[in-house]
């Protein structure tokens, strides 16, 4: 009834990527989700937190990343979750059609610039970027997953070596600039760009990608600490600049943009070899005093309420308000920020994850903000629980990940349905119909 096909899938990586507008905090259990209730029978309002909750570690899907709000480039290593690296692809246009920038140019340097949006992890530990070009093309019209790699050309076209600095603002030509990560490149690449121009190839951004179909950046593995870094390239500081004199011993820059046109997207690559929780992925047996979720296309949460229909046994409910709550472990760690938000949804037949009946409930409803008080988040799942018990919604149990899961790479260790003293819990109010 509420589930979307899996020609629909797609959608649901928009809400990986923004998952804001159905998330936000529940009141008073006492007093919200009574709304199923006719006013006169409250009083027969009754309580149980009982009800039998599984709940263990599953790998992601990949996930959309093309076309998004920002891309993760970096790499980093914990000792729960091993290394992750992240790596971007994506092409450079011509700011505008016909370009000529004449003839007799001496280059002086190429620059490639990358507007900072954040970070996750620890800015202290140096990193290595890495630049290529890419040989295979990317196609805007095209859906990009993170596991999908493009081939590049093994010549590296730049690098550098720095502790990222996405806070501080950057001195060019004595000006305060945004902060941006800055990798000059190679005077090969730069003369080969001035001659497209002088032999009239940047006339158009198609026969311009015919020629460089765009870049490849990347870093070297971190295996202790490290982070990755999110980039805006839509931002002005984004871009590819030759700085060149011209005939006239003119100091000139021209530089190619990364644009809404611009096909591009972000590759990740997790390695949980080793690890506690590699044992743990997949282990349905019993659920696990611990559980985990991790964006970037990395692990999420399966839960189930096997004895849910036991509800029944003295005849139909209604559901008032079914909170599903959720408590952060005491073993996480504090130097990687919780996730500000999750999201719980549904399983097709699949295994496909679908929009519940209740995220399109009004704002406040649904929940899943993180409370840093009480180290908790809660869902209200109330019409999900009711669309099981009446039959309406078959019932193949529940996701928990990230919201925004391709544009953060946030993780988090949760107190599991099994854990001796904050399980996972299901907060049941419903009322007994005759």
């Amino acid at each position: 009834m509420y589930f979307f096909s899996r020609n629909n899938f797609f959608r649901l990586t928009t809400y990986l990527i923004a998952g804001v507008i159905f998330l936000n905090s529940c009141s008073d259990p006492d007093i919200i989700g009574l709304d199923i209730q006719p006013p006169g029978d409250k009083i027969n309002l009754v309580y149980t937190d009982t009800t039998k909750v599984t709940a263990y570690t599953v790998r992601e899907d990949s996930l959309r990343t093309d076309e998004v709000s920002q891309y993760l480039l970096g790499s980093y290593t914990d000792s729960v979750f091993g290394r992750t690296d992240a790596s971007i692809s994506a092409q450079v246009l011509l700011p505008s059609l016909n370009v000529n920038l004449g003839s007799a140019l001496s280059l002086d340097s190429v620059v490639l610039t990358l507007a900072y949006n954040g970070y996750y992890g620890d800015t202290t530990t140096a990193q290595m970027f890495h630049v290529y070009q890419l040989t295979e093309d990317m196609h805007l019209d095209s859906g990009y997953y993170s596991n999908r790699a493009f081939s590049y050309n093994p010549v590296e076209l730049g690098s550098v070596t720095i502790a990222p600095s996405p806070h501080d603002s950057v001195m060019v030509n004595g000006v305060n600039t945004a902060p941006h990560l800055r990798i000059a490149l190679t005077i090969a690449l730069g003369n080969a760009l001035l001659q497209m121009s002088s032999d009239s190839n940047l006339t158009t951004n198609e026969h311009f990608l015919s020629l460089f179909k765009g870049l490849y950046i990347k870093t070297d593995p971190i295996n202790s600490g490290g982070g990755i870094f999110y980039f805006n390239l839509l931002a002005s500081q984004s871009k590819l600049t030759l700085y060149y004199q011209n005939a006239a011993a003119d100091s000139q820059s021209f530089s190619f943009i990364f644009t809404a046109s611009s096909a591009r997207m972000t590759h990740f690559v997790h390695d949980y070899s080793s690890l506690p929780i590699q044992q743990q992925l997949n282990d349905s047996t019993n659920g696990d005093s611990l559980v985990y979720v991790q964006a970037m296309a990395g692990v999420k949460t399966k839960i189930r309420f096997p004895n849910l229909k036991n509800l029944l046994a003295g005849g139909m409910v209604a559901v008032n308000k079914a909170e599903l709550e959720i408590t952060v472990a005491g073993n996480s760690d504090n130097r990687l920020a919780v996730p500000d938000k999750l999201l719980v949804l549904g399983i097709d037949a699949s295994g496909h994850p679908v929009f519940l009946p209740d995220q399109f409930e009004t704002t406040g409803y649904y929940g899943g903000t993180y409370d840093a008080t009480t180290k908790k988040y809660k869902f209200n799942i109330a019409r999900y629980v009711q669309n099981v018990l009446t039959g309406d919604l078959q019932d193949y149990g529940l996701y928990l990940a990230i919201s925004g899961g391709v544009v953060q790479a946030n993780r988090t260790i949760l107190d599991g349905a099994t854990h001796s003293t904050q399980r996972m819990k299901l907060n049941l109010y419903y009322t007994k119909l005759k």
